[in-house]
């Protein structure tokens, strides 16, 4: 789950323009692409059910503990494209990655009793 987070903020440090474009039409896209196609959220899924089975994840449904997670870690991505220039430099600050990392795992984290 920490990989798929630091693939997140690499990938839109590389290309945040791309990598904003992307998210924000996907939902238009992916209805249209070939049977078969992976989905995103689809291969985070599948690291949940695994981490699940480890028993380190909460019980609930696989994929909306998937969109969960991944909205943690976009939500950052959101809110350093919209907000002032200066006021969130997640393109330039990886020190936040920590944070963010963190946060999403929470989210879906199974907590002992």
């Amino acid at each position: 789950m920490r990989a798929v987070i630091r693939l997140i903020l690499d990938t839109y440090r590389a290309e945040p323009d791309a990598f904003v474009f992307v998210v924000i039409n996907t939902n238009r896209r992916l209805p249209s692409l070939p049977a078969g196609t992976v989905y995103p959220l689809d291969v985070i899924e599948s690291i949940i059910v695994e981490a699940r089975a480890a028993g380190v994840v909460r019980d609930g449904q696989s994929n909306l503990l998937a969109a969960i997670l991944l909205g943690r870690a976009l939500q950052p991505v959101v809110l350093a494209t919209l907000s002032r220039p200066g006021a969130f430099d997640l393109l330039g600050n990886s020190s936040y990655d920590a944070i963010i990392t963190e946060a999403a795992i929470a989210a879906i984290r199974r907590t002992p009793c």
